[in-house]
């Protein structure tokens, strides 16, 4: 372990623990006989943790309207939707936003049979574009 610290690949060798009691307190553990089980909760509004600072900036949390706009005219690759988004390339965040929008059935694959194609592309459902309207109109 004392390697990765020489090497700075980390900040302070068993500061793991002491940090999440910190952070977020003793309540979070559920310790058992055969496991240890870790609870995360969202951060109330006002109240943020690094982890959710960084996985979820500003320019992030905007993105969700966004993708749902930027599919309204034509089917789109993550590639595609991360350019129009002014990303180099897909993020973790709108790799999970595309999951969530396929499984509340907002946008759909233009490749069902293969979800994983080089050539797969993602457009928007009827239930996709009443929201888009909704959202607009409100």
């Amino acid at each position: 372990m004392r390697v990765f610290r020489d090497l700075e690949i980390v900040e302070h060798l068993g500061s793991g623990v002491p940090r999440i009691l910190e952070a977020y307190g003793r309540d979070v553990f559920e310790i058992r006989d055969s496991y240890i089980r870790i609870i995360s909760r969202k951060a109330e509004s006002g109240a943020e943790s690094g982890a959710e600072s960084g996985a979820e900036s500003g320019a992030e949390s905007k993105m969700a309207p966004k993708v749902i706009s930027l599919l309204e005219s034509t089917a789109l690759s993550k590639a595609e939707l991360a350019t129009k988004l002014g990303m180099k390339k897909p993020t973790g965040y709108l790799n999970d936003l595309i999951r969530s929008y396929l499984a509340d059935a907002l946008i759909e694959r233009t490749i069902p049979e293969k979800p994983n194609s080089r050539l797969q592309k993602y457009r928007l459902t009827q239930k996709g574009r009443q929201a888009l309207d909704s959202a607009q109109n409100s």
